[in-house]
């Protein structure tokens, strides 16, 4: 994996076309070489985190959304 430079670590970033992030499941893209799921909420809010459910390893972006909230496959 190569080092991304700090400068770049704070700033934002696009990962999807927004017509591509809804509220019917989680889409996963990446962003810096980290792979990232984005959903929308119910009030149409983008949300984004790492791409990893930590007790099963596999992607969140294979779930699916309830309540608002990524469900791990």
């Amino acid at each position: 994996m190569r080092k991304i430079p700090e400068k770049l670590v704070g700033c934002w970033h696009p990962v999807a076309y927004s017509h591509k992030v809804t509220s019917d499941a989680p889409f996963g893209a990446m962003l810096l070489d980290e792979a990232v799921v984005v959903w929308r909420t119910a009030d149409n809010q983008p949300h984004a985190m790492q791409d990893l459910c930590i007790h099963r390893g596999t992607a969140l972006s294979l779930g699916w959304l309830k309540d608002d909230c990524v469900v791990c496959p």
